[in-house]
């Protein structure tokens, strides 16, 4: 959540993941041969079920509602 929000949307230190995830070979890749300064996470660490469940989490966010149609907003 540190680098990519709670709900994937982005961070200074990390990019939006959500909604529109990676398909998960692109987001496995990633997580395990990082470019860039992400950490790696190797499965000693972060064993393949985590990151499974991980990547469901994310692929499940929904997209938020456009801007028009916030009542706020209008």
């Amino acid at each position: 959540y540190a680098c990519h929000g709670t709900v994937g949307h982005g961070e200074p230190y990390g990019p939006k993941l959500a909604p529109h995830a990676l398909p998960w070979e692109a987001f496995a890749h990633q997580v395990r041969h990082p470019r860039s300064s992400m950490p790696r996470y190797v499965p000693q660490f972060l064993n393949d079920q985590d990151l499974a469940d991980i990547y469901a989490y994310v692929a499940s966010i929904p997209e938020g509602p456009k801007a028009s149609q916030i009542d706020l907003l209008r």
